[in-house]
């Protein structure tokens, strides 16, 4: 008798376990979103958005918070601090922390950063008041100038482009509040932000009711030489008057493909599951309610992420990518799947 109450204590010892595991296993995980844009930005409901098709998929409880940019949560990621996934991460930024670059000179990260799914490209018009007398790239040289703000994608890329042209252009240190504010005033000289759209942001409307602004580009030779000492940077060329608002010829902008980045030790399972239902409603609760944003179909996440060279789409996205038949490019894939 003693024998048979010890199995039995034993049987139900390990059907409690397994029922305790069932019940942690159907839990729902839950994820820290950083958004780099703050609420008063026209990105921040987008992020919004994002955060609900997050938290839409099965088993998963997704929360956003405003972190200090795009780098800034980048490298909360990397540190482990809470935050499990972020956006607006240009693809340039992720090379730049790998190869000791820009901010991370002579420091690399680790390369442990993966894209979950693509973000949006834009670009960045370079907008300057008319008495500014800034009429091309080098008349910048020697001058503070909005780069974006602190901690900003756009202000990492600004930042390489300038070097590579071997410019001392200092960044505005200020909000973009701030920075409208100081070209109102005078104070600045102009600011580069970046639109997914013909359309400039709309505090840019606010100093042109006492301001006469202008869009000035980079030349064909700027491009050369950036290219060739900083290849991942990528330039698009811009239509003559297309930014609506400023008569502008035809010019190369900056271009910035930015994605949504995890740590690589996110469980596959979560990161299929983020991908698919960002992908599933992104038609429906993205591109029909930002058309002007919603400009890079998530479906070609990993050839978006190929562009620049040590980029690496997280395993469980790949998994998703490659059942509905995206082209998966080898450069993308992680060590970990290899």
């Amino acid at each position: 008798m003693r024998f048979k109450k010890e199995i039995l204590i034993i049987l139900l010892t390990v059907f409690l376990s397994l029922l305790s595991f069932g019940v942690s296993a159907n839990e729902d995980v839950h994820l820290i979103l950083g958004s780099g844009s703050k609420p008063t930005s026209s990105f921040f409901p987008f992020h919004a958005t994002t955060n609900k098709l997050i938290d839409d998929a099965p088993g998963i409880m997704s929360t956003l918070m405003v972190v200090d940019g795009s780098v800034g949560g980048a490298m909360a990621i990397l540190r482990d601090e809470n935050i499990d996934i972020t956006g607006g991460l240009a693809l340039t930024t992720i090379y730049e922390m790998t190869h000791g670059m820009g901010m991370w000179k002579d420091n690399p990260l680790p390369n442990d950063l993966r894209v979950l799914i693509s973000y949006l490209t834009t670009t960045c018009p370079i907008v300057v008041t008319e008495s500014s007398g800034v009429n091309k790239i080098s008349d910048l040289d020697g001058k503070i100038f909005g780069m974006g703000y602190q901690g900003s994608s756009s202000q990492t890329l600004f930042d390489a482009a300038f070097k590579a042209l071997g410019f001392n252009v200092r960044t505005d240190q200020g909000s973009f509040e701030d920075a409208i504010e100081d070209m109102k005033d005078g104070r600045l000289i102009g600011y580069a932000k970046a639109t997914p759209s013909v359309h400039l942001d709309s505090a840019f409307q606010d100093v042109m009711l006492t301001k006469k602004l202008k869009i000035i580009g980079w030349s064909d030779s700027d491009v050369k030489i950036i290219k060739e000492k900083a290849p991942y940077v990528n330039f698009v060329k811009t239509p003559a008057n297309h930014y609506l608002g400023i008569e502008h010829p035809e010019i190369w902008d900056l271009s910035m493909p930015m994605v949504w980045v995890c740590h690589k030790d996110m469980p596959e399972d979560v990161a299929y599951k983020i991908a698919k239902s960002y992908t599933e409603g992104w038609e429906e609760e993205l591109l029909k309610v930002f058309p002007t944003m919603a400009n890079d179909n998530p479906v070609d996440t990993p050839m978006i992420a190929s562009q620049v060279e040590g980029v690496l789409v997280h395993p469980g996205s790949l998994r998703y990518f490659k059942e509905i038949g995206s082209e998966i490019p080898s450069s993308v894939i992680p060590p970990e799947m290899q």
